[in-house]
């Protein structure tokens, strides 16, 4: 498994050899450090081993296919290292590299913790405006933006952006490249954050087993929590919690807990009212997917399969990109999502690029190719602020469909001007230029 995610952070260039290759550093005291990089993301993780003390490079795309030859019965990988090669539980010798050879790990002086809530599906949202082009190499990412909580991508030629909220003390705002941000969707599933909580007083004769209501500060929400314990044959078995407030999206969440984790929360915090802010503190996280992570100036950290991903950040500046965004759109129209994506699959066939969408009582698209033919449907819409006549504008078709797809709804909300020079923008996160008639 250790070796498989190893794989995923080697270069896929072998310009320099040692990229290809993963870094295995026993400390002979019963830990061993598997890392892997190309310079621009790396993969480490420490694990428990057996052996001396050794650091060596093995080819990390070739120990993956022996290590998965392995018979099924086969508990533990044995790696037995000798001058320039090592030989896998005996059944084959690979030839291995310094573990001097492998890039030195950055020092960097001061790093800043922040907790980020819907960090992972924010990235997902902005992922397909990612720029590709090595002239602006500031665009091929995601950018970070701490002062105002978002994350935002843009090719030049479509904008996507995304709320976050982000908790932690003052840093600068940075750009992920976007091969991080791919791997970071990959393994999305970061721990947790583990709160350091300070241990309460107890109040004395304290009751679990009567109803009470609290009002919370959690993270700089108000919530208001409700709790009605469960009791069967005059003993507690449970509790049931529940919480108005933006602990969940919808503002309100009924929770069961059980009599041992009340108990438990109890003993750790010392009042009731303390332990339901711990258990709406954890489940807060919870819900929001929050993730830690830590930044510097040229880096950042996030955490990847148990174990920590390293990420040199883009140097350069991200485009000032609230002055892209429309103070004012007057026309806004309303159509089905599953409507008009249905249609678009009749559009790409004939014309993956560009898709002409008519705006009258109903939204007409169409689109024609010179040496494929024409493809014209209706759909219902309801229009706001549009003058008599129709009003024409043509769209990147992709730029459309990745806009509709990335802010998920049974309903697209366009709001543009009826010109063919400012954008339009989609479903409100989703900013896209047309095309000139």
């Amino acid at each position: 498994k250790d070796v498989s995610v190893a794989v995923d952070f080697i270069a896929k260039k072998d310009g320099m050899p040692v990229l290809t290759h993963v870094l295995i550093d026993s400390d002979g005291k019963g830990h061993c450090r598997m890392m892997a990089t190309d310079l621009e993301v790396s993969w480490s993780k420490v694990s428990a081993c057996k052996g001396d003390k050794i650091a060596k490079c093995l080819p990390a795309a070739l120990l993956l296919k022996e290590v998965k030859a392995l018979p099924v019965d086969v508990k533990e990988v044995v790696l037995d290292f000798k001058d320039n090669t090592v030989s896998v539980n005996g059944r084959c010798k690979i030839f291995t590299l310094g573990g001097e050879d492998f890039p030195v790990k950055p020092e960097v002086k001061k790093w800043t913790g922040l907790s980020i809530d819907n960090f992972i599906s924010g990235l997902e949202s902005v992922s397909r405006a990612m720029g590709k082009d090595d002239t602006r190499y500031q665009l091929n990412g995601a950018y970070l933006d701490l002062e105002r909580n978002k994350v935002v991508a843009t090719d030049g030629h479509r904008l996507h952006m995304e709320t976050v909220r982000v908790r932690g003390d003052k840093a600068s705002s940075l750009i992920i490249p976007r091969r991080a941000v791919s791997l970071m969707l990959k393994y999305p599933m970061a721990e947790i954050p583990k709160l350091t909580r300070q241990k309460g007083k107890p109040k004395v004769g304290e009751a679990i087993d009567k109803p009470a209501k609290f009002d919370l500060d959690v993270f700089g929400h108000k919530v208001h929590v409700r709790y009605e314990p469960q009791i069967f044959q005059k003993s507690l078995y449970g509790a049931n919690l529940e919480y108005k407030g933006p602990v969940s999206s919808t503002g309100y969440l009924d929770d069961h807990v059980s009599a041992d984790i009340i108990k438990q929360k109890m003993d750790e915090m010392g009042s009731l009212k303390d332990c339901v802010q711990a258990l709406a503190e954890d489940k807060y996280l919870l819900l929001n997917k929050t993730v830690s992570i830590t930044v510097s100036e040229n880096y950042m950290t996030y955490p990847v399969a148990e174990g920590e991903m390293l990420i040199k950040t883009i140097d350069g500046a991200f485009p000032k990109y609230a002055d892209i965004i429309p103070k004012k759109n007057p026309i806004k129209v309303r159509f089905s999502s599953a409507d008009f994506l249905q249609n678009m699959n009749g559009v790409l066939p004939l014309n993956n690029e560009a898709v002409i969408l008519k705006i009258n009582s109903h939204l007409t698209i169409e689109t024609q190719s010179p040496d494929k033919g024409t493809y014209k449907w209706q759909i219902p819409c309801k229009t706001e602020g549009k003058d008599k006549g129709t009003v024409e504008i043509k769209f990147n078709a992709r730029y459309v469909i990745e806009a509709i797809k990335s802010y998920e709804s049974q309903e697209v909300v366009l709001e543009l001007k009826d010109t063919d020079k400012d954008p339009a923008i989609i479903n409100k996160n989703a900013i896209v230029m047309p095309m000139r008639m």
